[in-house]
């Protein structure tokens, strides 16, 4: 069976690596990134990533301009958004690729959501899904 990639994104530094050894656990190998900007570099620089597990606020960049960038050069490549501040995420406009997991999530719910997207045909829509 093929492991599938994922890259987990996220500024708080602690929330990053304890989300990357829960996937890691479950076994999925996973990449890291402290920034939308590092995550992206990753991303050019990589053609293994099935999936992006993304902070929502970030300084700078934030996480659903992650996923549009990725989206529009990447339509394959899944997205799953993670978020503590539930009402900073309602006031951010943007279409989103993937559910959204408020933390704190549990390990199960966590690896129930990325197995869920992962089993989930790619869009090869590319940036914007057809309405």
């Amino acid at each position: 069976m093929e492991q599938n990639t994922i890259l987990v994104v996220d500024d708080d530094v602690d929330l990053l690596q304890l989300t990357a050894a829960t996937l890691r656990r479950c076994g999925f190998a996973v990449l890291t990134a402290s920034s939308a900007v590092k995550a992206f570099a990753l991303v050019e620089a990589r053609s293994d990533i099935d999936l992006i597990l993304t902070d929502v606020v970030m300084p700078g960049l934030d996480g659903l301009m992650l996923a549009d960038m990725v989206k529009l050069r990447y339509p394959e490549i899944r997205v799953v958004y993670l978020t503590s501040y539930p009402h900073e995420v309602v006031r951010r406009p943007g279409y989103r690729y993937g559910p959204t997991l408020l933390r704190p999530c549990r390990s199960d719910e966590l690896e129930a959501a990325v197995r869920s997207v992962l089993s989930c045909g790619t869009d090869g829509r590319g940036f914007r899904p057809a309405l």
